[in-house]
């Protein structure tokens, strides 16, 4: 169940349309306080809201960083961007590496720009968008190095690729 949830959450952020300056979009002040709290010294909040969830994309010690909170002000996971798999635990290396190659034998290569580290509830999940000519995927890894295709999209059949917001993420400083 929680990583059923943690996925939707992710899956949510990756198809997120726009994330830019929000001035409009109102957040509860409990959930920007506990934010506050959490993340002191936090820069360039973006928030964006789903039916059940907010989401803050921002600057913090030196990365660029997202929090999920719940409707009641509680942080259900948070996470960064990572911009190289060095980052990452090496079972989550092997893993991911071992997942590319079976999936670039079926769509050809493709090109990986950054990483996503999500902890939820004290559970670590690597989220590796990637992309082809022909199709986008999200890999999801475990500290294990066990990893799986969270979303896949079909270049010309589904839609636009993993979405605005991962753009946004990787042009982050």
């Amino acid at each position: 169940m929680k990583h059923t949830f943690l996925t939707s959450a992710v899956l949510f952020v990756v198809c997120l349309g726009n994330l830019r300056a929000q001035d409009s979009l109102y957040v509860k002040s409990f959930v920007s306080r506990k934010f506050e709290s959490e993340f002191e010294g936090a820069s360039n909040v973006e928030w964006s809201r789903g039916r059940h969830l907010y989401v803050a994309l921002f600057h913090y010690r030196d990365d660029v960083w997202l929090a999920f909170y719940n409707t009641h002000g509680e942080r259900i996971a948070c996470g960064r961007r990572l911009k190289s798999l060095h980052n990452v635990p090496l079972q989550v290396q092997l893993g991911i590496a071992d997942s590319r190659r079976s999936v670039e034998q079926k769509y050809g290569s493709f090109v990986t720009s950054f990483i996503i580290e999500l902890v939820q509830y004290g559970e670590t999940r690597y989220y590796v968008p990637i992309e082809s000519g022909s199709a986008s995927m999200i890999l999801c890894a475990d500290n294990e190095g066990k990893v799986m295709i969270s979303t896949k999209n079909l270049k010309g059949v589904v839609g636009r690729g993993t979405g605005e917001l991962l753009a946004s993420v990787s042009r982050r400083r």
